[in-house]
């Protein structure tokens, strides 16, 4: 069951990072082009669109990964608090 558990973790959290770097570039692309072919704003705007989407993508993503290590790191500092040995002598 534990091995089960991991693995749909695994699986969320990279379909969580795709999602977080898909999303924004595709969503700008979208809103630019659209205000471009329908209200004839200049075409420059879907390249703007694409370089704040692409950086809005790898910020979201270093913050999730960032959040995944400390996360991380947190529950191994619990687990190796919690062993008590008894055998050290000093």
């Amino acid at each position: 069951m534990q091995r089960f558990q991991r693995f749909v973790r695994t699986v969320s959290l990279v379909g969580q990072l795709g999602f977080t770097i898909i999303t924004p570039p595709l969503l700008l692309i979208w809103l630019s082009y659209r205000l471009v072919s329908n209200h004839n704003w200049p075409v420059g705007i879907i390249v703007a669109a694409i370089i704040i989407g692409f950086g809005c993508s790898v910020s979201s993503a270093r913050k999730l990964l960032r959040s995944i290590s400390s996360h991380h790191e947190r529950t191994n500092a619990s687990e190796t608090q919690d062993a008590v040995s008894f055998n050290k002598h000093t």
